[in-house]
């Protein structure tokens, strides 16, 4: 018996949030485990979890926050432009955006955490593929408290993140290079 084409999207793409999940939930384990042989109480930059570069994307400030980015994740899956995007496709992305990343987290020795970045990756895709201009104003709204937060450290927002996943989501878009396809484009499309 074979679903139909919308279930099977769906089916799919929960399939990608549960593995997402499970990732999540073992890196989770490893920071505990790392806290509970050192000792609690240090501060987040002194858990070598914590510069584990892929490691961080899949921790969470707290349930909600990795909760929120599931969902919304889930919905920026279901625009074309996103379904062809696997569990591996996220890693490279999240391998690149990691390594693009350590030089903020050593700056402003705050470390960023959770899969916004991705998610503002997605959505750039979705929002700048569209042939509607309300939802390429709707982007450009949203990204501009991002942008001007940038230079602001001292909130625990990863704008450096978002603008870096919405960068790499457009330049996904717009590029024919080989080694910027291996990491931003579905393995199916290259």
């Amino acid at each position: 018996m074979t679903l139909h084409p919308t279930l099977a999207l769906v089916w799919r793409q929960t399939k990608l949030m549960a593995s997402i999940l499970v990732v999540c939930a073992l890196c989770f384990t490893l920071l505990d485990v790392e806290v509970r042989a050192t000792g609690e109480g240090q501060g987040d930059r002194d858990y070598i979890t914590y510069h584990l570069p892929i490691v961080t994307t899949f921790l969470h400030v707290d349930y909600q926050h990795l909760e929120y980015n599931l969902i919304v994740l889930f919905l920026l899956m279901l625009p074309h432009v996103n379904q062809q995007y696997v569990f591996l496709d996220f890693i490279k992305i999240i391998a690149l955006m990691s390594v693009l990343l350590i030089p903020f987290d050593f700056m402003i020795q705050q470390v960023s955490v959770g899969i916004s970045g991705v998610v503002y990756f997605l959505f750039a895709r979705a929002c700048l593929s569209s042939n509607h201009r309300l939802i390429r104003i709707f982007f450009v709204g949203m990204m501009c408290p991002e942008i001007a937060g940038l230079g602001d450290f001292t909130d625990e927002y990863a704008q450096q993140g978002h603008v870096l996943g919405a960068l790499l989501g457009w330049i996904s878009l717009k590029t024919k290079h080989p080694r910027l396809q291996f990491f931003l484009s579905p393995a199916s499309s290259i």
